[in-house]
């Protein structure tokens, strides 16, 4: 009796972040969905990864990532009782919003989570696989701090399964426990969990890539060539070592900034993601790793709240009476400034004035017609037999996964060594446009891009074995001439 009283103390005292969890989980899951609904989210990567655990065992064992965790996901997501699309809806904001469970103690540091500009890019868009590294690493930190190797261990393991790629967060640990003087950085048990993870690394990395590949997708710069002429190539790699800076510049001001570059002074826990920052700022061939509105923001996520939280605890954030009541004006005035400068949040900037149309705000307000064309489609998708249908990169719905989907404009579908062509073609009625991934340049709510629009409008032109079977004001349906 005695400890059931205890528990619904501990709950009653405990019920505030509850509710500020339960609200916000509301608020981004609500902004997601409807997104969804208003066609503001894609095939990449939202669609791939629905589709993988829809239908394509094989790919769960072994796709572009290694992400082992797709497995245990795929049962998750056949017992959640919606569609697989609401279902990774679910999951990308219970583990975006995670933090503010382990925060439950420290109101201040819960307000700070909420505004900060990284964690809505991460919870708010697209389904990124990334976004379950959040509580892993938070609970990797505290079990190396705890000393707890076979709890870190096995967290490790979980965390490469994720993305192999986060091999490089595991490193970043064995440098902190280096530089933070951690008296168990020699311990036998800790080397010996270390030196299994290399080798499930090693053998993961080896076997299914080919490390040639691998290292230019790192560091190749060979695409320059093969998109300039000759006398140009400086003029073009200088352009391009300018942007790379530009982006790491904003991104260090963004992401360190928004928390007056606090991570940087007052412990070591900013090692844990050295090694992976310098892959981001290295890298030359993807620039949207050191871009700080992509959901590669993901694992510094807990280990900056992490770091700030220890020091909370310790009463060293404003440690000197003299400026503490000013410093933490500061504070506040700053995150305050960065989220509606930096985020995309209802009270952003970019959600009021489509400086962004991904994260504008009539991307959160179902309109009728909208509501039509969704009861259009979902009736029609259900009512043929598995067919080949190719969709623009916008307009992924989740009825669509009983069919075979390829993205426009790959109108070919491969079956037994042979090329066939597809049999629906879904294409937007109104902008953005995609080609493949590709997005075309917006002003306003209008696509800017001539040349994209030429593209686009002469593969439309070459539709000669299709005929229009639909068209509304959203979308536009083309079946193939059998």
């Amino acid at each position: 009796m005695q400890v059931l009283s205890s528990k619904l103390i501990n709950f009653k005292s405990n019920i505030y972040f509850y509710l500020v969890f339960i609200f916000f989980f509301f608020v981004f899951f609500w902004m997601s969905y409807t997104k969804a609904q208003n066609f503001g989210i894609t095939y990449y990567d939202t669609g791939y990864y629905a589709n993988i655990l829809e239908n394509n065992l094989y790919e769960k064992f072994k796709n572009n990532h290694l992400s082992y965790i797709l497995i245990p996901l795929s049962i998750i997501i056949n017992i959640l009782p919606w569609n697989t699309l609401n279902e990774l809806i679910f999951i990308q904001v219970l583990a975006g919003l995670s933090p503010i469970l382990f925060l439950k103690k420290n109101k201040f540091l819960i307000f700070v989570y909420i505004l900060c500009p990284i964690v809505w890019f991460n919870v708010l868009p697209n389904f990124h696989i990334d976004i379950l590294v959040i509580p892993v690493i938070w609970l990797m930190i505290k079990a190396n701090d705890e000393k707890k190797f076979l709890l870190f261990f096995v967290l490790s393991i979980l965390l490469v399964s994720i993305k192999i790629f986060f091999f490089s967060i595991i490193l970043g640990f064995i440098l902190y426990n280096f530089f933070d003087k951690k008296n168990y950085f020699v311990n036998k048990k800790y080397l010996y969990l270390i030196t299994l993870l290399i080798i499930y690394f090693s053998i993961n990395f080896f076997y299914n890539f080919n490390l040639s590949n691998v290292l230019n997708e790192l560091f190749d710069l060979s695409y320059i060539s093969n998109n300039s002429t000759y006398g140009k190539e400086d003029a073009l790699l200088l352009n391009l070592f300018k942007e790379k800076t530009l982006n790491i510049f904003i991104f260090l001001i963004v992401v360190f900034g928004y928390f007056l570059f606090y991570p940087f002074l007052k412990n070591n826990y900013i090692l844990i993601i050295l090694p992976t920052l310098s892959v981001y700022f290295l890298s030359t061939n993807n620039f949207n790793l050191s871009k700080f509105y992509y959901h590669y923001t993901a694992p510094l996520i807990p280990v900056l709240f992490y770091s700030i939280n220890e020091s909370l605890k310790k009463k060293i954030l404003f440690k000197f009476n003299f400026f503490q009541h000013s410093l933490k004006k500061l504070f506040l005035l700053n995150i305050l400034i960065f989220n509606v400068f930096f985020s995309p949040s209802p009270i952003s900037v970019m959600f009021w004035l489509n400086f962004n149309d991904f994260y504008f705000k009539s991307n959160y307000i179902i309109k009728n017609s909208m509501l039509e064309t969704n009861k259009y489609i979902e009736k029609f998708v259900k009512e043929i037999d598995k067919k080949n249908i190719v969709i623009e990169n916008n307009l992924f719905f989740n009825s669509l996964l009983k069919h075979n989907i390829q993205v426009f404009p790959n109108l070919e579908f491969s079956k037994n060594k042979k090329n066939i062509p597809a049999d629906y073609i879904f294409l937007r009625n109104k902008d953005p446009r995609f080609i493949n991934g590709e997005r075309c340049k917006m002003l306003a709510d209008r696509c800017a891009d001539k040349i994209f629009l030429q593209n686009y409008q002469k593969i439309i032109n070459n539709f000669k074995n299709y005929s229009l079977l639909y068209e509304d004001l959203n979308i536009k349906i083309f079946k193939h001439k059998n």
